[in-house]
């Protein structure tokens, strides 16, 4: 079956060029690439259209419009029943698409499925494990306590993401008030394998975090009494203001680096250089119309890694 996969972009700068190869490295070769181009000024937009493969669009207006409203866009242009979700700073694991188109084709009661994902850092080393499983049947308690999917590594329906498309009012958790609002009448699955290198920061962005969180809080008023009830609401209010507070204070402390540590679990020892291995896989694949990948990834003992 082939997949549509959406890439938005707003100046994403030289790790674009990684998000793109790791789509042709994919062991699963039956895909369209839809690269939606957001008002760069970066010159990824003409990086984009230099690409000499008749599987890829690019798509340009312009414009500046935001990330829910390109996300519901990919989505209308989609061509194909699956749609896959991926951002211009991530890595895809070349058996992404396999694994999951797989997956889907097998189970379809399920209208979006997501994957565990390894955090990298700006040198594309592996650092820790993000995204946890959930009880299926319980998505909407689960999806009010937490975001439940590292958003990047999502494919669904292309009619689900249609129904239900992200709403710009909550931006910064679009994907969090998506999973939740839609909780009710959606099924939602998840492989317990990374499938997807996740870009994390080295630094706390202290505006982003603090616009999230107040995101997030209208997210617990709009649906917290129908998926948790009123006290699971109030502690998950206060829990946000009480996070918000430590972030701000570990901020002006300048003691940000350990809070963004405790972001992921720890990952196995005897993991890390299989996951070097698939990212180096990926970042080596050629694209039509560009040079040959020059990028090496950098090597990490497992004591580095987070947890």
């Amino acid at each position: 079956m082939p997949v549509s996969i959406g890439i938005p972009f707003l100046n994403p700068g030289s790790v674009f060029e990684k998000a793109i190869r790791s789509v042709f490295a994919q062991t699963y070769s039956d895909w369209e690439l839809i690269l939606v181009n957001d008002g760069s000024t970066d010159g990824s937009l003409e990086r984009a259209r230099a690409i000499a493969d008749p599987r890829v669009t690019v798509v340009s207006d312009g414009e500046n419009r935001g990330l829910c409203a390109r996300l519901n866009q990919i989505a209308a242009l989609a061509r194909h029943e699956l749609l896959c979700r991926m951002d211009a700073d991530d890595v895809m694991h070349p058996e992404r698409l396999r694994r999951q188109v797989d997956w889907m084709l097998a189970h379809p009661e399920v209208d979006v499925l997501g994957s565990r994902a390894v955090g990298v850092d700006e040198d594309d080393a592996p650092t820790c494990m993000l995204g946890r499983p959930f009880d299926e049947g319980g998505e909407e308690r689960a999806a009010l306590v937490r975001t439940l999917f590292v958003h990047t590594s999502v494919i669904g329906r292309r009619a689900w993401f249609r129904a239900n498309p992200y709403d710009a009012a909550f931006v910064r958790a679009e994907d969090h008030e998506l999973w939740l609002r839609a909780a009710p009448t959606s099924r939602y699955a998840l492989l317990d394998e990374p499938l997807v290198f996740y870009r994390q920061p080295d630094r706390l962005n202290l505006r982003a975090y603090v616009a999230t969180c107040r995101t997030d809080r209208e997210v617990y008023r709009r649906y917290g009494a129908r998926a948790g009830g009123a006290a699971v609401t109030a502690a998950l209010l206060a829990r946000s203001y009480a996070f918000e507070a430590i972030h701000r204070t570990a901020a002006a402390l300048h003691l940000t680096a350990p809070l963004m540590r405790l972001r992921g679990a720890g990952l196995p020892a005897d993991s890390v250089a299989r996951h070097q291995a698939a990212i180096a896989r990926a970042l080596r694949a050629k694209v039509p119309g560009w040079p040959q990948a020059t990028t090496s990834v950098a090597r990490v003992e497992p004591t580095a890694v987070c947890g």
